[in-house]
């Protein structure tokens, strides 16, 4: 028991958890634009990943800098940082989608956010919210 009591006091777990959480709303915050964008406006599905990652990412921030990291100094710098990590899981997400095909690219999606959501919170936690 003690060591879930010392797990539930750790604040990376903590961090973790609620960047889960958040992480789950901007799943389908960038889901249903993704769909939205591709399915039901005719775009492109590497154009429409980017807008629905790019919306995404917005709500991702707001809510990671001002409800889980509570970083709320220096935004401007902060987002920058968390910018550069979501256009490098943008870059993997989109390599991702490209071996799936279009036949699969619902199941690419999810498969390429569940991985590319690992590398962003690892290098958020210590790059973008650690100062």
């Amino acid at each position: 028991m003690s060591f879930l009591n010392n797990l539930l006091k750790n604040s990376t777990f903590k961090n973790l958890v609620i960047y889960i959480l958040i992480g789950g709303f901007a799943f389908i915050i960038d889901y249903t634009v993704f769909i939205l964008t591709f399915e039901y406006f005719g775009i492109n599905e590497y154009i429409a990943n980017l807008i629905a990652m790019n919306v995404g990412a917005i709500f991702s921030f707001s809510f990671n800098a001002f409800l889980n990291f509570k970083k709320t100094d220096k935004l401007l710098k902060r987002f920058f940082s968390y910018y550069i990590v979501i256009v490098i899981g943008m870059g993997i997400s989109t390599f991702i989608l490209s071996l799936w095909g279009k036949e699969n690219i619902q199941i690419g999606k999810i498969v390429a956010m569940a991985i590319v959501s690992c590398f962003q919170f690892i290098f958020n936690k210590i790059f973008t919210f650690n100062h």
